[in-house]
């Protein structure tokens, strides 16, 4: 196992931005888990560059065998054991070396631009003199650590609420015709009729017919809502 999967989704997200928002070269990663024996490695090294001896220059390390602050809470319950580059008691590393891929590590727009970028993707920098050590949980200066909170979420949208349904439209009754005793009638949905107009009323109906009409009923009588939808639908009543 390596890195913390949300450490590596926070530095995508932040690689991503780089590119997208700076226009700068993808960092990329240098370091991500290093085993007991290359902390021992590094840690000697240390030792002997703060004693004056070989080798000249090195980098600063934490003693592998040491117990460190506790991890936050939402971690579990243990300490940091060694560097938060070695696996942890839930399996993990913890932190990163990156390389930002400009000409020099102090090129000023590493503290300028990139820093405060990654600032909203939840990492500090805090050993010094190592702009490029990236940790997303940082100690809490009581023995304990916080999770570096992110800025860069956009915020769910409020959800959709439909508008309420429409009142269902009653149709209309069209009298077409009629004679003594009986009568001929065509039940047509309402947005589907419109006036055209004329010395006579005139109606165009959905299925393209005309029909010459001498009234327009609005449709309340229980006996024809059986015939909604039927459009077109010529029917006798006597």
């Amino acid at each position: 196992m390596s890195s913390h999967p949300e450490l590596v989704a926070r530095r995508e997200a932040f690689f991503d931005a780089v590119e997208r928002e700076l226009g700068l070269p993808r960092p990329s990663v240098v370091t991500d888990t290093r085993d007991g024996e290359q902390q021992v490695i590094f840690f000697v090294q240390w030792k002997n560059y703060l004693a004056g001896r070989k080798p000249a220059r090195a980098i600063e390390a934490a003693n592998p065998y040491a117990l460190g602050a506790w991890c936050p809470p939402e971690l579990g319950e243990w300490q940091v054991k060694g560097s938060k580059h070695m696996l942890q008691a839930d399996g993990y590393s913890h932190t990163e070396d990156w390389d930002w891929n400009l000409p020099t590590n102090d090129d000023p727009r590493i503290e300028r631009l990139l820093h405060p970028l990654a600032a909203r993707f939840g990492f500090a920098f805090p050993v010094p003199k190592e702009n490029w050590h990236a940790e997303w949980w940082v100690k809490d200066g009581r023995g304990g650590s916080v999770i570096l909170e992110r800025y860069d979420k956009i915020p769910e949208p409020d959800p959709v609420v439909p508008p309420p349904p429409k009142e269902r439209e009653m149709p209309y009754l069209i009298i077409i015709g009629s004679q003594p005793g009986d009568a001929w009638f065509a039940v047509y949905p309402s947005g589907l009729v419109r006036h055209i107009g004329g010395t006579e009323a005139g109606f165009y109906v959905g299925d393209g017919a005309t029909v010459k009409v001498p009234t327009l009923v609005e449709q309340d009588d229980e006996a024809y809502k059986g015939l909604i939808g039927q459009s077109g639908t010529a029917w006798r009543r006597s």
